[in-house]
C-alpha cells in the first residue's frame, strides 16, 4: 500500500490511500501527523480511499487508527476529516467501524462517496 500525505495548505491534508490497505502503514502515517510541526495549525483532513484495490486491514488496524485519533484529537480538537470512500465492499465496512469507533473523538467525521463532496464539507 502506499499512503501519501500531500499538504495542500498549512491547514489542510490529504491522505491518499492505493492499491492494498494495510493497517500497520495507515496506523503509522495516522501517528507521524501528530508529530509534524504544521499539525496545530491543521482544520482539515480528507482521507481518500478511492485509490484502494484490497483491503487487508483488520479490526484491530481501525480500532487502533481510531485509538490514535483520539488522541491526536485532544491535541487539536479543531479538524474536519472528510473520508472519501473506495470501491471496496470490506473497506467501506470498516471505514463505517472507524466512523462508529470515532464518536468519542473532538473532530468532525463525516464519510463521501465523491472527493468533491468531502472538500465540500471540509471547506465549510
Amino acid at each position: 500500500m502506499t499512503v501519501e500525505l500531500v499538504w495542500e495548505t498549512d491547514e489542510l491534508l490529504v491522505v491518499k490511500y492505493s492499491g492494498e490497505v494495510d493497517g500497520g502503514q495507515a496506523y503509522s502515517s495516522l501517528v507521524d501527523l501528530g508529530g509534524d510541526i504544521r499539525f496545530d495549525r491543521l482544520r482539515g483532513i480528507i482521507g481518500d480511499g478511492s485509490g484502494i484495490t484490497k483491503n487487508i486491514a483488520s479490526d484491530h488496524d481501525i480500532e487502533r487508527m481510531a485509538s490514535a485519533t483520539k488522541a491526536l484529537s485532544k491535541s487539536n480538537p479543531n479538524i474536519r476529516n472528510a473520508v472519501i470512500m473506495g470501491p471496496i465492499d470490506d473497506a467501506q465496512t470498516l471505514i463505517t467501524y472507524y466512523q462508529f469507533l470515532s464518536e468519542e473523538i473532538e473532530w468532525e467525521i463525516e464519510v463521501f462517496k465523491t472527493e468533491h463532496e468531502a472538500r465540500a464539507w471540509v471547506n465549510q
